[in-house]
């Protein structure tokens, strides 16, 4: 079972302030917000997942140029005195790749990025979802008020307390099935 208490806030500048107050308290925190915010994003909120996009992109390209090269020089067919390696069809066969490893790394990017599938709970609440900004603190017992009072410090508007339980495997059977 986690506790988490959740500072609710209007402004950008008083919760990157609360997240930066409780990571130096030894706090681990995390800040929610419903849209991207430049300054607290040192990417400027641009996507990471780009990166997967251009890297899978690459490999596709490179796995194109060796698969159709191996293949034409392991099964030589006559070619009439043509090159057996020529690059205009190879790169029908590549630009195939490149699109379909740019995609799989794009997907996987993402996934990693967005946190999913999603092993464990992890806090949320409503109003990051419409127009505030969340930042959620993880707390044990003798850390609540020190968490509580950094967040009101920092100008939160109002401040929730919530307990994630672990979920249970959907497999197991009630005890009654059970026999």
């Amino acid at each position: 079972m986690s506790h988490y208490l959740h500072g609710i806030f209007k402004d950008p500048e008083d919760a990157q302030l609360a997240q930066q107050k409780l990571q130096k308290a030894g706090v681990e925190c995390e800040l929610i917000s419903p849209y991207p915010l430049q300054e607290i994003h040192p990417d400027n909120g641009r996507s990471p997942v780009r990166k997967f996009s251009l890297i899978g992109g690459i490999l596709g390209f490179i796995a194109g140029i060796i698969l159709t090269t191996y293949s034409a020089t392991s099964y030589i067919l006559p070619t009439g005195g043509r090159a057996v390696i020529s690059v205009p069809p190879f790169l029908l066969v590549s630009y195939e790749l490149t699109i379909l490893f740019a995609v799989l790394a794009t997907l996987i990017g993402f996934l990693y990025h967005s946190g999913l599938p999603a092993w464990y709970e992890r806090p949320h609440h409503e109003a990051a979802s419409v127009d505030e900004i969340v930042v959620s603190a993880a707390f044990s017992d003798e850390q609540e008020d020190k968490v509580r009072k950094l967040l009101q410090d920092s100008g939160a508007e109002r401040i929730e307390s919530q307990t994630l339980v672990p979920i249970e495997p959907e497999h197991s059977l009630p005890e009654e099935d059970a026999k």
